[in-house]
């Protein structure tokens, strides 16, 4: 299995991807934090799946450095990622 490891804020996320050019502000509201949307259209998951990887999320809209800094620091030192390190055919981080 091949890793794509994302950490970042909204734009790593994926906020806004639902945005339609002509759409209304209250419709752009009601998609712009849409996770389903985020998920499926953000660039993180458009690059992993065209080059085969899983996407591990760690970027979330309104984050600060210091918050994904946390999460970074928490999840490299964990079981899980060590799991995943000695059974991965290739991990990016970005």
């Amino acid at each position: 299995m091949k890793y794509f490891i994302t950490l970042g804020c909204s734009w790593a996320w994926g906020a806004g991807v639902g945005y339609v050019t002509g759409m209304s502000s209250d419709d752009f509201k009601n998609v712009v934090f849409n996770k389903e949307l985020a998920d499926k259209y953000s660039f993180r998951n458009l690059l992993a799946e065209r080059h085969g990887y899983k996407n591990i999320n760690f970027s979330i809209y309104k984050s600060s450095n210091k918050k994904q800094f946390r999460y970074a620091r928490s999840f490299f030192a964990s079981d899980r990622f060590d799991e995943i390190k000695s059974n991965a055919e290739d991990i990016i981080v970005l």
